[in-house]
């Protein structure tokens, strides 16, 4: 939000700041690995990054993103 409101916004820091949300996502959703089962954990993962990588697919494509 701070380079989206001085207008410093690049598509590195795009990638990036997208990429440090999934990990920590991932990363938060592990420790479910020791009281739930690998598939449920997992189907948590996709269901918990989906959104994101559709909404950078359809910017990639030319689509507006709305945060």
């Amino acid at each position: 939000a701070l380079a989206r409101d001085t207008g410093r916004t690049t598509r590195r820091g795009a990638v990036l700041n997208e990429l440090g949300d999934r990990v920590a996502d991932l990363v938060v959703l592990a420790g479910f690995l020791t009281l739930a089962p690998l598939r449920l954990v997992a189907l948590a993962g996709l269901a918990a990054t989906l959104p994101s990588w559709v909404s950078l697919a359809g910017a990639a494509a030319g689509a507006p993103r709305r945060n």
